[in-house]
Parts: structure tokens; sequence; C-alpha cells
């Protein structure tokens, strides 16, 4: 597996019309759809970091590779799984041999009752016990979102789908072949990972 994460704020317009220059058919669809500036260099970056990885770790040009996308815009490149995510000024890219899904929020002030729509019983009794309940909660809605994105799928069975985090433990009570992991990294966010075994 290799990620890599980088901040908007460190890259200059050059660098993103440089990018938006070389962005393929798909790509360019999406960013004309998009209104704000914000979530144009998001999507710029992420690809940035897309074209880093798959030149640097596999020797490949992305605009050469056939990519396509399943029903619920899940893009997949043969042999190749790749899954990307922004939240605020981040965006993360991460790319595996096998199915990976990603996910990363800023962590922040929402209606605690947002739980009552994602999370099971012992999920509510986790984000309620802790002593940061908003990190609490946005450890276990990185988790479900990149849980669902590794499958392709939409979250329509979000509370179907049990995490339970216990020290520095973390499973998956549907699903035991799958690698999970939660990363810090960047300060106020969390970045959720997982993949198939």
């Amino acid at each position: 597996m290799y990620l890599l994460y980088d901040n908007i704020n460190n890259y200059t317009i050059k660098d993103y019309n440089k990018c938006k220059v070389n962005l393929n058919k798909n790509d360019k669809i999406k960013y004309n759809k998009l209104v704000k500036n914000n979530n144009r260099k998001l999507l710029l970056l992420s690809r940035m970091l897309l074209y880093r990885i798959l030149e640097d770790k596999y020797n490949i040009n992305y605009n050469d590779m056939d990519v396509h996308y399943n029903r619920y815009g899940k893009p997949f490149i043969d042999n190749i799984y790749f899954n990307i995510s922004h939240s605020y000024d981040y965006a993360v890219v991460c790319t595996s041999n096998k199915r990976i899904g990603i996910d990363i929020e800023k962590i922040r002030e929402v209606n605690l009752n947002t739980i009552n729509y994602f999370c099971t019983d012992k999920e509510k009794e986790y984000i309620i016990n802790s002593g940061d309940k908003y990190k609490s909660l946005f450890e276990l809605f990185c988790l479900k979102e990149a849980y669902f994105k590794m499958l392709g799928s939409n979250l329509s069975d979000i509370k179907n789908i049990e995490f339970i985090i216990n020290n520095n433990t973390i499973r998956c009570t549907q699903d035991e072949n799958i690698n999970i992991e939660i990363k810090y990294d960047i300060d106020n966010y969390i970045i959720a990972i997982i993949e198939e075994k």
C-alpha cells in the first residue's frame, strides 16, 4: 500500500494550472462542475498525488491508463486499486494491489445526534463515553466511509457495519478479511484506511 497526503496551500497557481492541463476527460468534466475554488484545488491536488504515486511506485502515466468507474463513481484500473478523499484543506490518496478505501475528515464540532444515523448501539456508547466525543465520532465515520469506498458501494448499509475500537485495536464485527488503520498524522484530522487482506 502507498499513501500520500498534502495541503492545498502548499501549491501555487502555476502548479494547479499545470495539473489542470493534464487532466483526463472525466476529470475535466468533474473539475468544470465544481463551483468553489477550494474544491477545484482539492481535485487537482488529489490528481497530483495520484500521478506521483503511479509514476514513482508503478512507473505508470495515469493518462495512459484506462480508468473505469463503477456505478457509484469509484475509479479503478486493472491490477491497481486506488482511492481518494479530501476534507477542508487536505487531500489524501492511497493505492494497493488489493481493494482499498480511504477517508479523511477534519475533527470539528457537529451535531452529536448524527450518530443516530450511522452508528450501532455499541458505537454510540463508545462515542458517548469518550473523552473526546467529536474525535470518536469522526473515527467511526471515517472507518465506515473507508469501508464502503473499499467495497465500491454507497453508504446505504452504514448502520449494518460495526467497528469496535478498544485501546489500540480496531475490528469490524461483520468483516474479518480486512486490514484496518487509523492515522492521526495531521493535527485535527483523522485518516482511516481499509484494505482487503
